[in-house]
């Protein structure tokens, strides 16, 4: 279940969700939520969070100085006691970008991966998956499109 507040996540915790994805701005498709929410819902409820590792709305093709900062994101969710994150790298021609996907996948163990709604906006999505697989990602999450 994605939340976006500290009182949703509890919330749902409370109403038996098993996993949560945390974000900032689910109106915005889902952002980065701040250290500080991270660490309140991780150490008051008991359940699995996921976190979104997203630095801006809007496509999935990040500059240099976003993928640091997803880089840096990453590595504070690790240490927040995150179990899992999400995340999805575009290149300039709308294919999975497997050497920066790779990186983040790395940084990530022994954390779960899900490769979120980037994964829709690929043309070819069976290639897509298989690349997604090949590099260690867990999970792929798609509206079905």
């Amino acid at each position: 279940m994605a939340v976006d507040t500290f009182e949703q996540a509890v919330s749902a915790a409370r109403q038996g969700a098993t996993r949560l994805e945390l974000c900032a701005a689910l109106s915005e498709g889902g952002l980065t939520p701040p250290s500080s929410l991270m660490v309140s819902v991780i150490r008051k409820i008991s359940i699995p969070v996921h976190v979104m590792i997203r630095p801006r709305r809007g496509d999935f093709l990040y500059s240099d100085t976003e993928f640091e900062q997803m880089q840096m994101d990453i590595v504070n969710a690790k240490s927040s006691g995150a179990k899992g994150v999400v995340f999805g790298v575009l290149d300039s021609k709308g294919n999975i970008d497997k050497e920066r996907m790779n990186l983040l996948v790395k940084l990530s163990k022994p954390m779960k991966v899900t490769c979120h709604r980037a994964f829709d906006m690929v043309a070819e999505p069976f290639v897509a998956m298989e690349s997604l697989i090949g590099i260690g990602v867990d999970y792929i999450l798609t509206s079905g499109g």
